[in-house]
């Protein structure tokens, strides 16, 4: 057996939903739970694709071989069952607005409209055609609903038949029926009212009460053969007549009686925008629309865009039954001003991996929502001034939100500021011994090289006491035999050309005095002043040089006199002067910057103590 299944995506309900569909049945698969809502109002009519809108695909023969998405056929016969009359249609039978043989009908609404034959007048019921809805949900026990549809007769029929019905099941109804059925519809047209009309369409209304099982809508004649009661047509002027009674119809609908009427919630809406207000317009849904006692449109919903703040009115009507609502829709004015940003300083004197103050100039409501970005970079981010750590060449953004209460259209603006760094001074200062020495007590020439071009920068050698000329990039000094020299470099607050920054330099000066001809070689005791304890293998440590010496104690003192270190150190070969260190730390823990006070307590070669002190100058 061969089963046709295809697949539509289409809404329903709201949601976007994959049907199967085979001829007999129709399967539903959850797409998703993609929603495309108007206000959030669900769909009111029950029947599924109402005006026979969803097809598969346009063919030359729109039967129910491939019936409309939600619908099938009860038929009692062969051949393809009911028809779908359409705009997309070729085959002139088939084809909107001309229809059957020349007539001339346009659809209640959409592109289509569906065709079949209600009654046949011989013993043989094979002829005759009905339509039935997978309704989107079942009926509510006890609850009343309003039943809607639309008919016109086809020109060329011979008859009019009378109580043209709608029946509500669980679906179990077969075509069995035919001809002996006493299944009686729940709504109907009215007795003796012959459904006549070819030109336009006659719209067949009532209600009825579920009772809870009912999924299915079948629509046709309920009567049998002889039971129909038929009123017989004129000859058309093409002389065409088939000996039937065939309709068009169009727009089913059933929705809850007791439905209230929605024109959607209060809004506030900004001057020269649109909004949407009252249900999806949908099929079935009669509703009138007033603004100042006057109507102004029909539909579930409409468009609207006031020029100042209006009420609108929706009158609904489902069987007779008036219930109305109100929606006012507020105007507010838009924004026209723009927000701004200014920096604490000129952005070209910040430097990078500090701190620029940012503040906000318009607009300045205290409530209002900013956003700094990059957020990272702020301590406090929701304020119209704040402070952000500063990285090189950087662009700030702020957005301005308004709050919900205010008196504008809600909007965002965003300013921009653009905030570069002076440049950093990176190289590493070099210091060079300029001239040649020989002997003790000679002058040392210094130069730096790799300095800053700027003209602000200070240049401080040290030991201090020891040089000729300070503060710039060359300086003499006199020999400390066994000792550091060096330089710190430091820019001045207001160099416009670099950020502030610290750079050192040293040199080690360790002479073999050649003027010196005895055979004995003596050292000359030097006491440093200075440590810079900072690991760049640079001035690290003090060395002290004890010539003549068997043993030596080395004991460091803070500024409060209390022992903070202490080393001994003994000579195994006298002859050679005996060094004594110390690295800045207290048993291996680095201690910090600061004045400290040293005592060397020594034994020389002839056994004599010999005790030297000298303050010094811890930096890192």
């Amino acid at each position: 057996m061969e089963v046709l299944i295809y697949i539509d995506l289409l809404l329903v309900n709201n949601k976007f939903r994959i049907s199967l569909k085979k001829p007999k049945a129709t399967m539903l698969l959850a797409f998703g739970f993609l929603f495309i809502s108007f206000n959030n109002i669900a769909q009111v009519n029950y029947v599924q694709n109402p005006s026979f809108e969803i097809l598969d695909s346009c063919r030359d023969n729109l039967n129910f071989q491939y019936p409309p998405l939600y619908w099938d056929t009860l038929r009692a016969g062969g051949g393809g069952g009911p028809e779908i009359c359409s705009t997309c249609a070729t085959w002139f039978y088939l084809k909107v607005p001309y229809s059957g043989y020349g007539s001339f009908q346009i659809p209640k609404t959409g592109n289509n409209y569906c065709f079949y034959t209600n009654y046949y007048p011989t013993t043989s019921q094979l002829n005759r055609e009905y339509i039935q809805n997978e309704l989107k949900q079942n009926l509510k026990q006890n609850k009343s609903y309003c039943v809607t549809y639309y008919l016109s007769l086809l020109n060329e029929s011979k008859y009019a038949i009378t109580e043209y019905g709608a029946y509500f099941d669980d679906g179990s109804i077969k075509t069995t029926f035919y001809g002996t059925s006493t299944l009686t519809p729940q709504v109907k047209s009215p007795i003796g009212i012959y459904l006549t009309d070819t030109l336009n369409w006659t719209k067949v209304q009532g209600t009825f009460t579920a009772n809870g099982t009912e999924s299915y809508l079948t629509l046709g004649n309920f009567k049998s053969t002889a039971n129909t009661s038929f009123s017989t047509m004129p000859i058309q002027t093409n002389g065409v007549q088939r000996f039937v009674a065939d309709y068009y119809i169009d727009d089913v609908s059933v929705i809850e009686a007791d439905l209230p009427a929605y024109a959607g919630r209060d809004t506030v809406l900004c001057t020269g925008d649109s909004v949407f207000i009252g249900r999806p317009p949908e099929v079935g849904l009669e509703c009138i629309w007033f603004n100042n006692n006057t109507q102004i449109a029909t539909g579930g919903g409409i468009w609207v865009k006031p020029a100042t703040t209006q009420t609108y009115v929706v009158s609904q009507n489902v069987c007779g039954l008036i219930k109305t609502d109100t929606i006012q829709v507020q105007l507010k004015p838009k924004y026209t001003g723009t927000v701004s940003i200014t920096a604490q300083a000129s952005p070209s004197l910040v430097c990078s991996n500090s701190t620029v103050q940012l503040s906000i100039q318009t607009p300045t409501i205290s409530n209002y929502t900013y956003n700094w970005q990059p957020q990272n970079l702020f301590t406090i981010n929701n304020t119209q001034t704040v402070i952000a750590t500063f990285q090189q060449n950087i662009q700030f953004t702020v957005t301005a939100y308004n709050p919900p209460t205010d008196a504008f259209c809600p909007y965002s603006l965003t300013a921009t500021i653009n905030v570069n760094a002076k440049p950093t001074y990176t190289l590493t200062p070099k210091i060079n011994l300029t001239n040649t020495v020989r002997c003790l007590n000679d002058t040392l020439k210094f130069s730096v090289i790799n300095t800053p071009t700027a003209s602000g920068v200070m240049y401080n050698w040290q030991p201090f006491n020891l040089f000729i000329n300070t503060n710039s990039t060359t300086a003499t000094a006199l020999i400390q035999n066994y000792s550091y020299y060096f330089v710190i470099l430091t820019s001045l607050t207001d160099d416009l050309l670099n950020c502030p920054f610290t750079k050192k330099d040293s040199i080690y000066i360790s002479l073999q005095d050649t003027c010196n001809k005895q055979t004995v070689l003596t050292y000359e005791l030097i006491l440093p002043q200075l440590i810079s304890a900072n690991g760049d293998g640079i001035n690290d440590e003090i060395i002290i040089q004890l010539p003549n010496t068997k043993s030596a104690t080395l004991k460091v003192f803070n500024r409060w006199g209390s022992l903070v270190a202490e080393r001994t150190e003994t000579n195994p070969n006298p002859s050679t002067p005996l060094r004594v260190t110390w690295n800045g730390t207290y048993k291996n823990q680095p201690l910090p910057a600061g004045t400290y006070f040293y005592v060397v307590e020594s034994v020389n070669t002839n056994d004599e103590q010999k005790n030297y002190r000298q303050f010094v100058v811890l930096v890192r």
